[in-house]
């Protein structure tokens, strides 16, 4: 409630496939009728998750109001998120994944996983974590709103007049890197062009 840029808090268990249905069948006992794993198609459809030997699906979300499409969506079946899932689990650490594209609003966003693992079983080698692991909470953050945030809250950015605002991702492809546009205020009948990361640095720039 206080910080928008946290657009949600998950657990992310993980679920062989033999554990499939019953993870599925529980879920739609408790209310909801609807409940599968999921992940986008290349038409960013939510279909039914392909067969695969794991799923990570959204299996919790707080708040549910406004995150209702990520429910059941399995993160396994994104290569950005699976990078990210992998790392934590190996690692035994909390991991950012790249910027993505959220499922819930289509922004850009960043994952936040911190892993999970059953009992007190020995965590001292990959091996062990990836054969002991439970899951993974996960924060959803919302890079526009920590940027929007920044602006509101800070009494200097409240007098800056004319500047455009762009924010770009260094560690992902130049083409897909513009994550965030603040348009000046000064501005009233249009927003700022979008640019690509050379376009921006050719002109008058910090």
């Amino acid at each position: 409630k206080h910080n928008p840029a946290i657009r949600a808090l998950e657990w992310i268990p993980k679920v062989s496939h033999l554990k499939r249905k019953n993870f599925e069948n529980t879920a739609r006992e408790e209310g909801f009728s609807d409940f599968n794993f999921t992940q986008l198609s290349k038409e960013r459809n939510m279909v039914s998750a392909h067969k695969r030997a794991h799923y990570h699906p959204v299996y919790y979300v707080e708040p549910y109001i406004g995150n209702e499409a990520v429910l059941g969506f399995d993160l396994g079946s994104n290569p950005a998120r699976l990078a990210a899932l992998k790392l934590s689990r190996d690692t035994n650490q909390l991991v950012s994944s790249k910027t993505i594209t959220l499922v819930q609003t289509g922004e850009p966003g960043i994952l936040i996983f911190n892993p999970i693992y059953n009992g007190d079983g020995a965590l001292y080698d990959k091996e062990q974590r990836e054969l002991n692991l439970r899951g993974h909470t996960l924060g959803v953050i919302q890079v526009n709103e920590i940027i929007k945030s920044a602006y509101s809250s800070h009494v200097q950015t409240l007098k800056a007049a004319g500047i455009d605002f762009y924010i770009f991702d260094k560690t992902i492809a130049e083409d897909v890197s513009l994550v965030f546009i603040h348009s000046s205020r000064v501005r009233t009948n249009d927003t700022a062009p979008t640019l690509t990361k050379t376009e921006a640095l050719s002109g008058i720039v910090y």
